[in-house]
């Protein structure tokens, strides 16, 4: 079967397929997965953190002085500013007549944050002399790119490219900025990403068959 939208314009378009759904939940497990092998190959040998911490140190060491600069944007990273961009999101899906946008939007963020969390309590980093404290994944990263997904699933798709570019931007940003810091290593960042991915595509797979690009509301009906 395949779902077709009733657009205002008096047109039909597709709305997600089965097969899609499949592949979006696809992509949720293999990013779980990546998640788990990332912390077995990096974080739980001690080869790996050993490779992961140089490579955090040399990029400390190439950052250029100015990359401090970034510790005041990252900063803003917080619970208030969090919520502040749930409330726009909300908003923007709101006036577009797709609430369920603004509830993926947030199951998104908070899904995405509260297991890396979690990760960190759970997950024991071996002390091979390089620390003992886990820091996988990264928070800031995972704040970032997380707020980014969802600003991606309530836009509209005519802007989604734009939105996507500045998510994208505001994400390496955070990466970068951590890592030169010295805030967190390589596989910090790579567990974030790769959790956000997870709630992203498993958000996008179970909402409901309606397409991304439209303001205001259609009727869905299915064909054969």
């Amino acid at each position: 079967m395949t779902l077709i939208e009733d657009r205002p314009d008096g047109r039909l378009q597709r709305g997600v397929s089965a097969g899609t759904r499949a592949q979006l939940l696809l992509v949720a497990l293999l990013a779980a997965g990546g998640v788990w092998l990332t912390f077995r190959v990096l974080v739980a040998s001690a080869r790996g953190q050993r490779l992961d911490q140089a490579v955090m140190v040399e990029s400390m060491q190439a950052a250029p002085a100015e990359v401090s600069r970034l510790q005041h944007l990252l900063d803003i990273v917080s619970v208030p500013s969090i919520a502040m961009a749930l409330g726009v999101f909300t908003v923007v899906a709101v006036r577009r007549a797709r609430p369920d946008l603004a509830v993926g939007a947030a199951v998104t963020v908070i899904g995405a944050n509260v297991t890396t969390q979690l990760l960190k309590v759970l997950l024991e980093r071996p002390d091979i002399g390089l620390g003992a404290n886990n820091s996988f994944p990264s928070g800031h990263v995972t704040v970032v790119s997380s707020l980014a997904a969802a600003a991606f699933l309530v836009t509209p798709r005519r802007v989604q490219p734009v939105v996507a570019a500045a998510g994208l931007s505001a994400a390496v940003v955070a990466a970068v900025g951590t890592l030169a810091l010295g805030w967190h290593r390589p596989s910090d960042i790579a567990g974030a990403g790769l959790v956000v991915l997870g709630w992203a595509a498993a958000v996008s797979a179970v909402l409901p068959g309606r397409c991304a690009d439209r303001d205001g509301v259609s009727r869905r009906t299915v064909v054969a």
